[in-house]
């Protein structure tokens, strides 16, 4: 008798209970606390609050996130900063930080003052962000010891 695997199923969604939050912040916790050494007290900060996460599920587990912070420019625009995005080791490479990007995306879109996204990307994950779209802007600099950049895209809020 052959066994028949069944294919995994990645649900993305916004984190909006506080038990889902947790969950977001714990894979957070493990991949850049636990794994890249970035320390506590600078991981969880003052703008998780009034974020828009996103929490990535297989077969109903966590694991990825990733968060949609708006802020105002020194001209008043409106833009979103993405950040904390992040995928359990064992998870990677399997298209969820893609995803997990599409949804930020498409949450942006639904902000029609909404006109640009940007991030801090590590260096190690540019080509990711690159193939989403996103254009380096600047240069190389630390950021909790790891090395980024930052990248940018303009919203399109007709898709």
């Amino acid at each position: 008798m052959t066994e028949t695997i069944q294919p995994s199923l990645i649900e993305y969604k916004i984190a909006s209970t506080n038990h889902e939050r947790q969950q977001a912040f714990a894979v957070r916790h493990t991949v850049f606390v636990e794994e890249q050494n970035v320390p506590i007290d600078i991981e969880r900060d003052e703008f998780d609050e009034a974020a828009i996460h996103i929490i990535a599920t297989k077969n109903g587990i966590p694991v990825g996130t990733g968060r949609l912070v708006i802020e105002t420019d020194e001209a008043g625009r409106k833009r979103g900063r993405i950040g904390r995005v992040c995928i359990l080791k064992a998870n990677r490479r399997q298209g969820i930080a893609t995803g997990i990007m599409k949804e930020i995306l498409k949450q942006a879109q639904q902000l029609p003052d909404l006109k640009e996204l940007y991030l801090h990307a590590q260096l190690s994950a540019k080509e990711l962000y690159a193939g989403l779209g996103y254009v380096e802007r600047g240069e190389v600099f630390a950021e909790a010891g790891i090395d980024h950049i930052e990248m940018f895209k303009s919203i399109n809020h007709t898709s």
